[in-house]
């Protein structure tokens, strides 16, 4: 079929084939920086689980039970109804099959 396409314009079998390399390298490297995103988002929300939580400790032993559990159990929902939300709800991309 590319060699049908050569008898109209001579190089444009290798300008087609060059182009989907192009693509697919392109696609290769927006793959490596959303990967690259999403580790670096969970990190941060280690993080600031990690500070909360010892916050809510702190809040808690020094006599602010109240205080410390609504800091604790926020911080606990939070992360959780991210995590969940974030994994059922993927967005709809027309470009993948």
């Amino acid at each position: 079929m590319l060699s049908e396409y050569g008898l109209i314009v001579p190089d444009f079998p290798e300008r087609i084939v060059r182009r989907f390399e192009e693509e697919g390298a392109h696609r290769a490297l927006m793959e490596k920086e959303a990967w690259a995103f999403q580790r670096r988002g969970q990190w941060m929300a280690l993080s600031i689980g990690v500070i909360a939580m010892s916050t809510s400790l702190i809040m808690t032993l020094t006599g602010h039970d109240t205080v410390g559990g609504i800091v604790g159990g926020g911080t606990v929902i939070g992360l959780v109804s991210v995590f969940v939300t974030g994994r059922h709800s993927k967005p709809n991309n027309e470009n993948d099959p």
